[in-house]
């Protein structure tokens, strides 16, 4: 379990490092103007999963948990944010339920629904984690995973040549796979609690059935995010990077 969660952690913190040190310069790609926010989600996550490590290594510390929680709640409000923009960003022209669906007061929505879990909650922590992975963490990841299809089919094959794309299309399908199974193993199967579907669907009861740790799968796909997130950035800056030195050595008044 160590190495799960200690590779678990790095994919996270290496993506948000990547996107981090991404160059500032002029996009044609409105995805870098808010994928900051997927930085921010893996940052914060990947640091919640070492702090897994740490107990599992080092035994149980109250201020780590007390601040686990909170730390899960915070990334997947990020992670919510980054779904959001990517999905609205990606669509052409988005219908207005579309647009209703997913304003920026979903964000409302979610977290009351949390709230209220919690003050009607014998176990308000037990259900701060459960209902932030319910409603923050399936949401978001499902949303990101869409947003990488839409803004694959509709911004980048149209921007690139035949030849571009097909060095990035199946990069943007990992990725797309990738955040939605991670909304499934990280979003649905969560710590055991009172209430359905936790009380059956968890991963304790995972472990039961399959003899794995649903871990192991998280951290297949924040592997599988990692690295196809950071092939897709690669990929974008090159292509933004020959338009610019190709317009500028095509510019007819230097």
């Amino acid at each position: 379990m160590n190495i799960i969660f200690l590779i678990y952690g790095f994919s996270f913190l290496a993506l948000g490092m990547v996107i981090l040190a991404q160059p500032q310069i002029k996009s044609c790609f409105k995805l870098f103007d808010f994928i900051w926010l997927l930085a921010a989600f893996g940052i914060i996550h990947g640091a919640l999963e070492w702090m897994d490590l740490w107990t599992m290594v080092r035994g149980e510390n109250s201020y780590l948990n007390a601040a686990k929680p909170f730390f899960l709640l915070v990334s997947y409000v990020f992670l919510v944010e980054f779904g959001r923009r990517i999905v609205i960003d990606a669509l052409p022209l988005p219908s207005s339920a579309v647009r209703w669906l997913l304003d920026a007061s979903i964000h409302m929505l979610l977290l009351g629904g949390i709230l209220l879990a919690v003050v009607s909650s014998d176990d308000s922590i037990a259900a701060l984690v459960v209902w932030s992975r319910y409603l923050l963490g399936f949401v978001g990841s499902t949303l990101a995973g869409a947003g990488f299809l839409l803004y694959c089919r509709f911004h980048i094959q149209s921007s690139l040549t035949q030849k571009e794309f097909r060095s990035i299309k199946y990069a943007c399908y990992v990725a797309a796979l990738a955040f939605i199974a991670y909304g499934v193993f990280g979003g649905l199967v969560v710590p055991r609690a009172a209430c359905p579907p936790a009380n059956w669907l968890n991963q304790e009861n995972f472990m039961a059935v399959t003899g794995v740790p649903v871990q192991l799968f998280r951290a297949g796909c924040a592997l599988l995010v990692a690295i196809s997130v950071t092939h897709i950035l690669f990929e974008l800056r090159i292509h933004e990077l020959t338009r610019n030195i190709t317009g500028e050595f095509n510019d007819p008044e230097r």
